[in-house]
């Protein structure tokens, strides 16, 4: 172990851990805000051609212009904070 770097064991309470994010806890605008940042970045435009390719049935058509798609890792992080 490098001597200029060290080590220190905490072991915070699962709530705590929750509270020091925007991402977590429970609903409110912030938690709402924080989200839509990160997610709106990811949405995609999909032609029926490409989603015919991926194997996709499940995208949204979107009014004025082919699917709204958005990446999977996305979903995953995600479901794995708000779980």
């Amino acid at each position: 172990m490098n001597k200029d770097v060290g080590y220190e064991d905490e072991n915070p309470d699962h709530d705590s851990l929750m509270m020091m994010s925007d991402f977590t806890g429970p609903p409110r605008p912030q938690l709402d805000e924080a989200w839509h940042r990160l997610l709106s970045r990811t949405m995609i435009r999909f032609s029926a051609e490409e989603l015919k390719l991926a194997g996709n049935s499940t995208s949204v058509r979107h009014k004025d212009w082919g699917y709204v798609g958005t990446l999977g890792v996305a979903h995953y992080l995600h479901c794995l904070i708000s779980s």
